[in-house]
């Protein structure tokens, strides 16, 4: 309807007639503070991102305005989702603009956002800079490798014996982990699961940047096969007091797969 969700059904539609606005698909459905919430891809090709707001989750809906206007995505579609988390709200859609993206080969970006006193949506724009950190990460523990704040050239693959992983390691590759938290003091030693059915290759830990301080470096051989895995580990070659990003960067032999990683930890 009109009112529900600014223009009627396709079949009701009149040819060149005017309407705010129409659903076109991707719906993202909630409740909060009593009220529900419908979002939803909007306007046709190219998609915006618009909701209506009912009493009831069955309607009459309220058509309430663009959340997204059309913008420089990267991407002629678009659809969302949106998370509170710790206090905080977060609104997710997509993005066409990683290497390689676009309509058809779509990625997730997210924006932070509050919520109008009233419970409408603010307008929320498109950026590049992500959403600001609300912890730090504890070094200390078992940390899944698919676990990562961004990452160049792998990919990762799930195992009903082992779960996901990251693979298709290649010379040059790396995982940056933001907000580490190493403590006052440590650490004495790196360790991480790794499989290889080559040669393997070097796993660094370097401090704050791509070619940063050495903090670890872990000599992978080869293990027999891919899922073939090994617990190795190795010093640490300096301590690291306070807060900072960490990158895993793969070494090894130019143009072949190195190495596959399941976790790693510092102790």
């Amino acid at each position: 309807t009109i009112d529900g969700f600014g223009a009627p059904g396709p079949k009701e539609r009149v040819k060149d007639g005017v309407y705010k606005d129409f659903y076109t698909e991707g719906p993202w459905f909630y409740k909060r503070n009593g009220k529900y919430y419908l979002l939803y891809a909007a306007g046709g090709v190219p998609e915006h991102i618009a909701y209506s707001m009912s009493d009831t989750p069955v309607g009459p809906w309220k058509y309430m305005g663009e959340i997204m206007p059309l913008s420089d995505t990267g991407s002629f579609t678009n659809h969302a989702g949106v998370v509170d988390y710790k206090g905080k709200s977060y609104f997710f859609y997509h993005t066409g603009k990683l290497p390689h993206g676009g309509g058809f080969g779509r990625s997730v970006a997210v924006e932070e956002f509050s919520y109008n006193p009233d419970g409408t949506f603010p307008t929320i724009m498109p950026t590049d800079s992500g959403v600001p950190a609300i912890a730090t990460f504890n070094p200390y523990k078992r940390n899944e490798a698919e676990t990562m704040a961004w990452s160049e050239g792998i990919k990762v693959e799930p195992n009903s014996k082992t779960g996901v992983y990251v693979s298709d390691v290649h010379d040059g590759d790396y995982i940056r982990l933001s907000n580490v938290d190493f403590g006052s003091g440590g650490p004495r030693t790196f360790c991480a699961s790794v499989a290889s059915a080559l040669r393997g290759g070097t796993l660094e830990v370097r401090l704050d940047k791509k070619d940063g301080e050495l903090v670890a470096s872990l000599d992978v051989p080869g293990t027999g096969g891919w899922e073939e895995w090994r617990v190795l580990e190795t010093p640490a070659l300096m301590e690291i007091p306070g807060v900072h990003d960490i990158y895993l960067v793969f070494k090894g032999r130019k143009g072949p797969k190195l190495f596959n990683i399941d976790y790693w930890q510092f102790k």
